[in-house]
């Protein structure tokens, strides 16, 4: 299979089925180049193998536009979670679904960023935890943001305003679960 068009052989060159899949169009073989089908999956386009590159299906998520693999980097989904859009994870980044929550945007986890639900509640507009920051429920005393707040304290769950950050929000609010108009971040709240 030396030659373009050949079936079997060792796949050196375009258009051979079987082989060690050195060049592009071949199926089989150790994936080398882009195109082809089964193998390592060093290169964009391809089925299976590590996902070291992009478009790939399968493998390590290296790359963007992976599906599975550890999600090291956006559009990814499954895996840790190191990056963007990714679903599921540790959520070390925005818009994460599940995870530790250190970043914006997410639900669940430890509560480090604004907007999260449950954690610690080491930050503002999150629900439950320690209280040891505004706009945090339960707790009482001098921490100002209770449950039912209105006016300029922001965090409330059912807030009013500017208030980023809520489960169902609305505007520019960035990695919100479902979001709309200009207003930011109610959960269920009224604009005043």
């Amino acid at each position: 299979g030396f030659n373009k068009g050949e079936e079997g052989g060792d796949g050196s060159n375009k258009g051979e089925e079987g082989g060690d899949g050195f060049n592009k169009g071949e199926e089989g073989g150790d994936r080398s180049r882009k195109g082809e089908e089964g193998g390592d999956g060093s290169n964009k386009g391809e089925e299976g193998g590590d996902g070291s590159n992009k478009g790939e299906e399968g493998g390590d998520g290296f790359n963007k536009g992976e599906e599975g693999g550890d999600g090291s980097n956006k559009g990814e989904e499954g895996g840790d979670g190191s990056n963007k859009g990714e679903e599921g994870g540790d959520g070390f980044n925005k818009e994460v679904e599940g995870g530790d929550g250190f970043n914006e945007g997410e639900e669940g986890g430890d509560g480090s960023n604004k907007g999260e639900e449950g954690g610690d509640g080491f930050n503002k507009g999150e629900e439950g935890g320690d209280g040891s920051n505004k706009g945090e429920e339960g707790r009482t005393g001098s921490i100002k943001g209770k449950r039912v707040g209105t006016g300029s304290i922001k965090g409330k769950r059912v807030g009013t305003g500017s208030i980023k950050g809520k489960r169902v929000g609305t505007g520019s609010i960035k990695g919100k679960r479902v979001g709309t108009g200009s207003i930011k971040s109610k959960r269920g709240g009224r604009v005043q």
